[in-house]
């Protein structure tokens, strides 16, 4: 089953490249390589006659330049996934912290730099890479697309065990690099990481489920990175608090 798939023209045939949750590589070529060599994604003409909307034109402006990009995405994510997989994580990041700091402050109060550098860093040298691997055992240990007990499994392992571990570790990271004392940081995990935690379970067990059974296996951290833009929002917002708790959902 393709995730994305892109119809395009070589040599007056008509290829298809994309993305198949059964495959290794990201970018196969049928029936032919595409041009500029084995694993290298097909080169998009000026004019974007590359590709083809449903009445047989050419797309145009913004439509053109977001195609392109996404198959670029797709080439950099194949050729170096954790890299691709960290910088999105951390730059998601960064956007939410933002994002929370505008809505605590009103549009009143000053951008804290060295916080969402902090929430940023820990995306993208802990908690994202911490990801991809847990995601590769699962899909390794338990495909996802053999049946349904498979799927239950990866949900229940990522939902009782991941995500658990997910907030002290996240709140350890990013303590530390703001310049917090350990007791400040234990404090902090002890008060917001359970009631987080339940709140996460109001919505992450179907998000996961559908993630781990209809993305492939590369796009699932990224995947799990954009819902995470709002999930990060409230993180933010809950980790610089007032040394209150948020609401139990109990």
């Amino acid at each position: 089953m393709a995730f994305v798939e892109v119809l395009a023209s070589v040599s007056g045939r008509r290829t298809r490249v994309g993305l198949d949750r059964r495959r290794t590589s990201l970018w196969t070529a049928v029936p032919a390589p595409a041009p500029g060599g084995p694993g290298k994604p097909p080169s998009v003409p000026e004019d974007g006659s590359m590709w083809r909307r449903d009445d047989g034109r050419p797309p145009h402006g913004l439509v053109s330049v977001l195609m392109t990009l996404w198959k670029n995405y797709l080439y950099a994510l194949e050729r170096w996934p954790i890299v691709v997989k960290c910088v999105s994580g951390g730059v998601l990041t960064m956007l939410g912290d933002v994002a929370a700091q505008a809505l605590e402050s009103r549009g009143k109060g000053s951008w804290d730099a060295r916080r969402t550098l902090a929430l940023t860093t820990t995306s993208l040298l802990l908690t994202t890479p911490i990801y991809h691997f847990v995601y590769q055992f699962l899909e390794a240990r338990f495909p996802a697309a053999v049946g349904a007990r498979n799927l239950i499994t990866q949900v229940v392992l990522d939902q009782l065990i991941v995500c658990p571990l997910y907030f002290p570790v996240f709140f350890s990271g990013s303590g530390m690099l703001e310049g917090k004392t350990l007791q400040e940081i234990r404090e902090q995990i002890l008060r917001d990481s359970w009631p987080l935690c339940k709140l996460s379970w109001m919505v992450y067990p179907f998000v996961q489920g559908m993630n781990f059974r209809f993305v492939p296996l590369e796009l699932r951290t990224v995947t799990l990175s954009l819902v995470d833009f709002w999930f990060v929002i409230v993180m933010s917002i809950v980790s610089h608090a007032e040394s209150e708790p948020i609401p139990s959902t109990n």
